[in-house]
């Protein structure tokens, strides 16, 4: 750009000057064509590698539960799944229990494991992997809260569930207890990543020194702050920020080659004030909030509810890929 400003001030005519640059921006498209595209043949020929070869890059990430791998297949990397609930069902005990099968999963043959990001926007770290900690070594939630003192035996159990919790291959973000956006989360999971990888996030406990970070966990969608728009443009309803938000989800699980699992909130509605605990009602796609693009960006959409004595149930609303 700066060497065609130099020829216009050397008296090159402007029909060459523009030719000039036409030249140079058709260069760069090029390039970003090669970079980016490739013909159907090439990429029929990789996808038949990645079924063929079984390599554990290919392999889906687990649920935690056999029979939900079978029924709702497994987490596969490039998309994105939301599990969707309303407040009380345990979404994040459900987002932390597919964390923590993952990150305990067998390494492979190469002694890689899996790792996680865990993007924790309701919760403190401390907070959230305390109460993980409680749920793991059985001990009552007004224990874990400092409503009554620990009896000795509860702390020789949540010592024991420290043990186990410690090595796993987990990463808690809770950005200070500030918002997030998507591309806050990019840059972390991608250096996270890298350092996985080479083994550099690897503590004395760790249980294996080297990892794969191909799941991120999100909790929950509604606590992301949306894209920042151009010329200081604002967004003109939370259905668009929310639109926005499950876009660039969307984009990032492709970018990084990572499962998203994304956790959101829905509405309560008037189930309550006809009598009806709205934790055991069955839920419709109408029931997320501000849904808007979400249906259409996601891979998955999974509704949570109890309606049986706190026995979660999970129901798939929606499933692309099978």
């Amino acid at each position: 750009c700066s060497g065609i400003v130099d020829r216009a001030h050397d008296g090159v005519d402007s029909a060459s000057l523009i030719e000039e640059a036409k030249s140079g921006v058709a260069a760069i498209a090029d390039t970003q064509i090669e970079a980016t595209a490739g013909t159907a043949r090439d990429a029929l020929t990789e996808a038949w590698r990645n079924l063929t070869s079984r390599e554990p890059k290919h392999l889906g990430l687990t649920w935690g539960w056999p029979s939900v791998d079978l029924s709702f297949g497994k987490l596969k990397p490039a998309r994105m799944t939301v599990v969707a609930a309303v407040p009380g069902v345990g979404k994040t005990n459900l987002a932390w229990h597919v964390a923590e099968a993952n990150a305990m999963a067998p390494e492979d043959d190469l002694g890689i494991g899996e790792a996680v990001y865990f993007v924790s926007g309701e919760l403190k770290t401390p907070d959230l992997v305390g109460r993980q900690a409680g749920i793991r070594a059985g001990v009552p939630a007004e224990a874990i809260e400092g409503d009554r003192a620990l009896t000795q035996e509860e702390i020789d159990r949540l010592v024991d569930a420290q043990k186990d919790i410690e090595y796993m291959p987990i990463v808690v973000d809770d950005n200070g207890g500030r918002p997030f956006t998507v591309a806050d989360i990019e840059t972390r999971v991608r250096a996270a990543q890298q350092r996985f990888t080479s083994g550099t996030f690897a503590t004395p406990t760790a249980r294996y020194p080297k990892n794969r970070l191909r799941l991120v966990v999100v909790d929950y969608l509604t606590k992301l702050k949306p894209p920042t728009l151009p010329f200081g443009q604002r967004y003109d309803s939370r259905e668009r920020e929310v639109a926005a938000i499950s876009g660039a989800l969307t984009e990032m699980a492709k970018v990084l080659d990572v499962h998203v699992l994304v956790i959101a909130a829905v509405s309560r509605g008037g189930e309550k004030s006809k009598g009806v605990d709205p934790r055991k009602r069955e839920l419709q796609m109408s029931d997320l909030r501000e849904s808007g693009m979400i249906e259409y960006d996601a891979a998955n959409i999974i509704f949570a509810n109890t309606p049986d004595d706190g026995v979660l149930r999970l129901k798939n609303a929606k499933q692309r890929f099978r």
